[in-house]
């Protein structure tokens, strides 16, 4: 075995793609969520906007106004965090790892060898019992 074919093997032996993809659609559903959940608000705070800017929110609304505001900033930093974090590892994994185009370029190289040497190997059989069959 090549050492760039064992180092490659060893690389997606240890990463455990099928693992990854359970962990990455979680996250993927992770990020959905907190998408809906942000489009809803944005939703609240565009009405709760329009009645302060046309003059019919009522002064208890207005002091409102400024928490709401705050929780969807605190909303947007911690998905938008979640989002970097995933993004920055699924990056990190990716970097690290090896191209795996020459390894799979010798592999095929030596498959197609062996499948040719395994048709000599029964032509050079059958040659060699179609001498037996003559002496």
């Amino acid at each position: 075995c090549s050492s760039d074919l064992l180092r490659a093997f060893e690389f997606w032996e240890k990463l455990a793609i099928e693992d990854k993809k359970v962990e990455w659609q979680e996250h993927e559903l992770q990020i959905s969520q907190f998408k809906d959940a942000g489009g809803k608000s944005r939703k609240r705070l565009v009405e709760a906007t329009r009645d302060f800017k046309t003059g019919r929110a009522t002064e208890q609304e207005i002091k409102k106004l400024i928490p709401t505001f705050q929780a969807e900033v605190d909303a947007l930093t911690k998905r938008s965090k979640f989002a970097e974090g995933v993004a920055t590892a699924l990056f990190k994994e990716l970097t690290e790892a090896p191209d795996p185009v020459p390894v799979l370029k010798v592999a095929c190289h030596q498959s197609s060898s062996s499948q040719d040497a395994e048709v000599e190997i029964r032509r050079l059989k059958a040659e060699l019992e179609g001498d037996h069959a003559e002496l």
